[in-house]
């Protein structure tokens, strides 16, 4: 699909310098002296300006550079379904294989929010946005073990801040062993 719309862009772009050289040779010939020497270096200039566009093009459409080029395909090894709704999520699980891809159905109840996941670290590695009435997906492989974060993208309201939730990431001998601890806790 990129590779369509970076090819019409091209042919569209070939035909505004074509129809410009066109009118431009037509009004340059009809002028002289000062006035074709000016004429000359204004196309010059304008040639320079397509070239630095298609190049801008070139380097921002091609296929590794778009953000969801890579979007994994085939089966997920899991589907969380997510629900947001005013300043909680829900989710029917908080235990993610690593290296397994993993495919989050996010939707809201109530309002729009946004669904980031934040590493360890605290960078953000993937997001979508949540709408009521509205089932997006957004699939991601968790190559590291750990506790991500589930945090709200989008200001919901006055405990926006607080829509927060933990994903733990791990082995599947250490999700069951977690899973554990949990029930015992509980």
């Amino acid at each position: 699909m990129i590779k369509i719309a970076a090819a019409v862009t091209a042919v569209v772009i070939f035909l505004i310098v074509l129809i410009a050289l066109i009118i431009g040779k037509s009004a340059s010939q009809k002028k002289d002296g000062v006035q074709a020497g000016l004429y000359k270096i204004r196309s010059l200039y304008f040639y320079f300006l397509i070239a630095a566009i298609v190049g801008v093009l070139f380097i921002t459409l091609k296929p590794g550079a778009m953000p969801y080029t890579s979007l994994q395909s085939g089966e997920p090894a899991l589907v969380v379904n997510v629900t947001a709704r005013t300043w909680s999520w829900d989710l029917s699980t908080n235990q993610i294989p690593e290296n397994s891809l993993v495919e989050f159905d996010v939707q809201s109840e109530d309002v729009t929010h946004g669904f980031g996941i934040y590493s360890p670290e605290g960078k953000i590695l993937a997001q979508t946005q949540v709408m009521p009435g509205y089932t997006n997906r957004l699939r991601y492989t968790f190559t590291k073990p750990g506790n991500y974060k589930i945090m709200c993208m989008e200001l919901c309201g006055v405990s926006h801040h607080n829509m927060m939730y933990d994903l733990f990431v791990g082995q599947t001998s250490d999700l069951k062993t977690e899973a554990s601890k949990k029930g015992e806790t509980k």
